[in-house]
């Protein structure tokens, strides 16, 4: 049975998220939802970096909010030492994906893209306290549990190739039948891919609209 986020992936907000207004736009919080000044702060850099259009930038911010590291990167990433990774432990850590930028705003791909493996893989594996993520249109998040996130970087590598796979074959499926598109199953399917990781190791995943 296909669940109803499936059905309509760019209006389904889940109805659970709080949220703050933010200039006039509604925002995904930081951390437990309740801390204001730091979502808004947070909401302000993401303004600004989801608008770059053919690099991501990552930024980093302690719970007190100071900026840790601000990097520029690459079209699909950003590169960091190890002396800088070990920076991220219990912060926050934004970046923007402009993948979406490359479709025209009525295509379904304009969404871009949710987690990569290698930003779930660099969340757990230094620790880090939420890792967020911005889009032409959406902002995902991901929180570590209050327990921490119970598994090693090697650990959900493994479950999420074990994910993939299974998804691939799904959404081929699918494809065949006619039931969904190429240009949907791709602007769906990490989302999709971090919505059932996410419930089944108990992580906190969320995305919003966070622009028209």
């Amino acid at each position: 049975m296909q669940e109803k986020e499936e059905k309509n992936p760019l209006e389904e907000q889940d109805e659970k998220t709080r949220t703050y207004q933010i200039n006039g736009v509604q925002q995904l919080p930081v951390l437990n939802g309740d801390n204001y000044e730091l979502t808004k702060q947070i909401a302000d850099i993401e303004e600004n970096i989801r608008k770059n259009k053919t690099f991501e930038t990552a930024v980093v911010i302690d719970l007190k909010g100071n900026m840790v590291i601000a990097k520029r990167g690459e079209h699909t990433q950003v590169g960091f030492t190890r002396v800088e990774a070990a920076k991220m432990k219990d912060c926050i850590v934004t970046h923007n994906h402009p993948y979406g930028w490359g479709y025209e705003e009525k295509d379904i791909r304009r969404i871009g893209n949710s987690f990569s493996i290698n930003d779930i893989l660099l969340a757990v594996d230094y620790d880090m306290m939420e890792i967020r993520a911005v889009t032409p249109i959406y902002t995902f998040s991901m929180k570590r549990p209050r327990n921490g996130w119970g598994v090693t970087a090697e650990e959900i590598d493994i479950i999420y190739k074990r994910a993939n796979e299974s998804l691939c074959t799904e959404n081929s499926k699918r494809i065949r039948n006619g039931m969904f598109t190429i240009e949907r199953t791709s602007a769906t399917h990490y989302h999709l891919i971090w919505k059932k990781i996410s419930k089944e190791l108990g992580w906190e995943y969320r995305k919003m609209k966070t622009k028209g």
